[in-house]
């Protein structure tokens, strides 16, 4: 067999390196339209887009028609959900009918006028983002002072001597926190329904993105301090919701304040960043080494700190007591990072998790479930 010459090695040398560069180059590439992606959906500030993708007709006392559009949507999710369309939104519930690309289900107006072949969507937000309007129960706008100037949130009153903190999830609003209501309100526990930096209409964080607890946990800190201000205030019990239970995890890490938290809710919380990012990159079918390339162009663009954002490694620094929800079907915040606090911390955590249930829609999947289990722990840790 003949041996290449030595112009026969350069050539075979120039070769390989040349395909190694442009794979590099097209690694580069590819993952830099990651990290823009990555921005979009997870760190630039902005409001959620509402897309609608589905026809909605009332038909009858009681009842909507879904027609599915381009994508489906989520028209088929059991449970109940809200309804959405230019006018008013809803509730759904159990579907009674179906046929080819329809559904027939339960339906309840909550504000509005009924739907008449309008464009719609449907979301986990079921009422009206009023406490008044959706449960008839009184609340104020308050604001206090925060790190970055006044800061708004939604107050409750109640005759305990523990508060209740909610804090919201990504791009969201004290209005998630509508679910834990009744439950609160029933028990007398007063209550802040918080929003924090770089929400809309509250100051902007200094990074120009979200920064999932390691900064807004300080905006939280100023939350509960007005709670504890209040006259009679003895301890808080804080509820974060994906995002919101990551910013509540820094929380009690960092703050001061942390020995007077009796206890936490956290509804899918967002406990390491990474997990989320890398679920999105398999389910976009990124190869491994693409996927490390985009949290390495994302740390250089935008400054993100993958190592600070995970919770879970000073997991072993939480002293209080956790009720810990997931839904099976999570395809934001995997489910994998709660199995693993549940499992580091058995001796704090009550796990419950829901099947066939998407991200932080465990009460839409079954609210008589979810509200027993948070009084439980309520009546638990509340002193």
């Amino acid at each position: 067999m003949p041996v290449p010459g030595r112009t026969g090695l350069k050539w075979v040398l120039v070769l390989v390196v040349s395909v190694l560069s442009l794979m590099a180059v097209l690694n580069f590439g590819v993952a830099w339209y990651y990290s823009g992606v990555l921005n979009d959906l997870a760190l630039k500030v902005g409001e959620e887009e509402v897309e609608y993708n589905l026809t909605a007709s009332a038909v009858g006392d009681g009842l909507v028609r879904l027609e599915r559009g381009p994508d489906g949507g989520e028209w088929r999710l059991r449970g109940k959900w809200g309804l959405g369309w230019d006018g008013g939104r809803g509730m759904i519930g159990d579907i009674v009918e179906e046929g080819d690309g329809f559904l027939v289900r339960r339906f309840t107006m909550a504000e509005g006028e009924p739907p008449r072949s309008a464009p719609a969507f449907v979301s986990a937000d079921i009422y009206p983002n009023d406490p008044l309007l959706a449960y008839g129960i009184e609340y104020e706008n308050v604001e206090y002072e925060a790190p970055l100037g006044r800061q708004d949130a939604w107050r409750f009153e109640g005759d305990d001597d523990t508060w209740a903190v909610f804090v919201h999830g990504l791009r969201g609003a004290p209005g998630d926190g509508l679910s834990s209501l009744p439950v609160l309100h029933d028990l007398g526990v007063p209550a802040l329904f918080i929003a924090y930096r770089n929400d809309e209409g509250q100051p902007r964080d200094p990074s120009g993105i979200h920064q999932y607890g390691l900064t807004e946990w300080r905006d939280l800190h100023a939350a509960v301090e007005y709670a504890l201000s209040q006259p009679g205030a003895r301890d808080v019990v804080l509820i974060g919701h994906s995002m919101g239970g990551g910013i509540a995890a820094k929380f009690l890490y960092e703050s001061s304040l942390a020995g007077s938290v009796t206890g936490v809710v956290m509804d899918s919380p967002a406990m390491d960043f990474e997990a989320p990012v890398d679920l999105g990159a398999r389910d976009r079918n990124l190869p491994g080494f693409v996927a490390a390339t985009v949290k390495w162009i994302a740390t250089l663009r935008f400054g993100v700190d993958w190592d600070a954002m995970d919770y879970l490694k000073d997991a072993h620094r939480l002293n209080v007591p956790i009720l810990l929800i997931h839904g099976e079907d999570d395809g934001r915040v995997p489910i994998e990072t709660s199995d693993k606090l549940a499992e580091l911390r058995p001796d704090l955590v009550t796990y419950s998790v829901y099947p066939d249930t998407t991200h932080a829609d465990a009460w839409n999947v079954d609210s008589e479930r979810y509200e027993r289990e948070l009084r439980e722990f309520l009546l638990r840790v509340i002193q």
